[in-house]
């Protein structure tokens, strides 16, 4: 017994491509509640070479808590060393 699907693809793509567009599955809602990554630009104008300077950077003995935090005590940090400064 031959398999029915070969035999109906063909009307059912029919029928997906004449379906008005509100019949079809919309895109997912953006989630304006989420941080957006904005990609790293290759070129900037009028900046040959970008560079970032890496220093005082400082690591916590422990990620407990809230450290991230801006008013996180930040005095038992201990200095990460970058190679530049």
């Amino acid at each position: 017994m031959r398999h029915p699907l070969p035999a109906t693809l063909p009307a059912l793509l029919l029928a997906l491509a004449v379906t008005p567009a509100p019949l079809r599955a919309a895109a997912p809602p953006v989630n304006k509640d989420r941080p957006t990554l904005v990609p790293i630009p290759t070129a900037v104008a009028g900046v040959k070479q970008f560079s970032l300077p890496v220093s005082d950077w400082r690591s916590p003995p422990a990620l407990d808590g809230q450290f991230w935090a801006a008013d996180a005590d930040t005095s038992a940090w201990t200095a990460v060393a970058s190679g530049r400064g």
